[in-house]
């Protein structure tokens, strides 16, 4: 997984980089950025999956970097890090889907908390994704045969889940069960 900090104030972002264990997070890639426009280069290169930023920075804020990360990377879990306490930005920041808004300076506990949120977040929305491939390729397997068939694999499938609550299901498993490949 992949990381962009964005903060005018290189001591904010060294103190990021240096304070959060981030062998222990697990990112691949800690990209940092000092501007909104600096930010938007790395973002248009690179798929990122978190962005932690500050609101004010030089030719844009932070709120329009999210803006645009909206537009252009929807699947990127945003997080707002500043020294604004006021409810006018937090609401901003909530209405703009923002994962948090963490006011500085932030004590590096509560921001690894954060990103460990943000980094299952994001893996909650591979898996989804993963399970809609998955129903879109059963159901094209599924489409040249009979529909007794499509209901037979349906129902075995369902019982098999039914069966197992307990256990982590996966999806190789349930596929290899009907013969589809995952």
């Amino acid at each position: 997984m992949k990381l962009l900090i964005v903060d005018d104030e290189y001591i904010a972002v060294e103190g990021v980089m240096n304070g959060v264990n981030w062998d222990a997070l697990g990112f691949e890639q800690v990209f940092q950025a000092y501007s909104y426009s600096e930010a938007v280069e790395i973002l248009q290169r690179t798929y990122v999956e978190v962005l932690v930023c500050d609101i004010e920075m030089p030719d844009g804020t932070g709120l329009e970097l999210v803006e645009w990360v909206n537009a252009h990377s929807p699947g990127t879990q945003c997080i707002i890090m500043s020294c604004h306490d006021e409810f006018d930005y937090a609401r901003q920041a909530l209405s703009l889907r923002c994962l948090d808004y963490v006011l500085k300076p932030v004590r590096y506990p509560t921001l690894t908390a954060i990103l460990k949120k943000a980094m299952e977040t994001v893996e909650e929305r591979r898996h989804r994704e993963r399970m809609q491939n998955f129903g879109q390729q059963y159901i094209e397997m599924v489409s040249g045969k009979n529909s007794d068939d499509y209901e037979d694999a349906v129902e075995k499938v369902e019982h098999y889940i039914r069966e197992h609550l307990a256990e982590e299901l996966s999806v190789r498993n349930l596929a290899d069960m009907v013969y589809i490949g995952a």
